[in-house]
């Protein structure tokens, strides 16, 4: 006798292709999803990284104007141009006998409009170079990136001779931040 065989339940080929084609899509959702996530966690850390170097610039900025005479800042937009007091670090401040800094140099600070980028730089010369009106910015040659996606960039002088206001503004067209500070110089 012939015995029959016990039938198996299985998938159709119709039924295994639905499943397939359900995975891929599942699969290619989550790719997108970690991809998205990934660029967001890049830009979000892109533009955390721009405004630390910001902040850094700004408070440079902040301390070297502090330390210059008030009088001789010659400040507008995209730049600001003002005798310093110190050569580096190391170096104290230098006074005269009535109290005033002792300036040795000048420096710049100005914003790229093409580029966005701030950058400083500084001319060296004598007490006497500095006691003259500032210098013109084609004379600063030398210049160091302290800043990048910088849109704006102006310092101002507020109602007296010794206080100024800095206002940055970073970032893109349609998503920025603005660092507004003020500074009041020594001499």
């Amino acid at each position: 006798m012939l015995r029959r065989l016990k039938s198996k339940r299985a998938f159709t080929l119709a039924e295994s292709m639905v499943v397939m084609m359900l995975l891929s899509l599942l699969t290619s959702a989550t790719i997108v999803l970690l991809s998205s996530v990934g660029e967001r966690t890049r830009r979000n850390q892109r533009e955390r990284d721009n405004l630390d170097q910001l902040r850094q610039a700004v408070c440079e900025l902040r301390r070297e104007l502090g330390n210059s005479a008030g009088a001789s800042v010659s400040c507008s937009t995209n730049q600001v141009i003002f005798p310093a007091g110190v050569l580096d670090q190391v170096q104290p401040l230098s006074v005269t006998s009535d109290g005033s800094f002792v300036c040795r140099r000048w420096v710049c600070y100005a914003l790229d409009a093409g580029t966005g980028n701030l950058f400083r730089s500084e001319l060296p010369g004598s007490q006497t170079d500095v006691a003259g009106a500032a210098p013109a910015l084609v004379l600063f040659t030398q210049r160091s990136v302290v800043a990048r996606n910088i849109i704006a960039f102006n310092c101002a002088a507020t109602t007296t001779s010794k206080l100024f206001t800095l206002t940055l503004k970073v970032g893109q067209s349609d998503s920025f931040y603005i660092l507004n500070s003020q500074v009041g110089t020594r001499n």
